[in-house]
């Protein structure tokens, strides 16, 4: 899984970026081994953070006209995550002066404060044949 923001820069992005993912699973077999049980959130920071182009990326995907050079946060999930039905929420961080710079918020107290103003959910079933 991977999400991530503009970055046309040759530098990473640096401190105070990254994209949380947070998981739930409604349904599905009760697995008793402490991964992923039916009702807990379980919170995720990305594993690792790779350059390339995007059609869409970060917070103003929808107003993209062409691809852009993206940071991606990826989250790997190596054994893949049990069958059942999910629910995916992903949450971006960045300091407050990039959300003022894109215009998502209007006012910041201290430019370099970590916080989010766009995340992103969905609801899906996984793992069924």
């Amino acid at each position: 899984m991977r999400h991530g923001f503009p970055n046309s820069s040759d530098e990473p992005l640096g401190e105070g970026y990254g994209v949380d993912v947070y998981i739930t699973r409604r349904s599905g077999p009760k697995l008793g081994d402490g991964v992923l049980e039916l009702g807990q959130t379980y919170m995720y920071t990305s594993d690792s953070v790779i350059h390339g182009t995007a059609n869409e990326c970060g917070p103003l995907y929808e107003q993209q006209l062409s691809p852009v050079e993206c940071d991606w946060f990826v989250h790997d999930f190596p054994d893949g995550i049990p069958a059942g039905r999910y629910d995916l929420w992903s949450v971006w961080l960045a300091p407050c002066s990039y959300w003022l710079d894109i215009g998502l918020t209007a006012s910041c107290a201290r430019g370099e404060e970590v916080m989010s103003f766009f995340s992103a959910s969905v609801n899906s079933p996984f793992g069924y044949d």
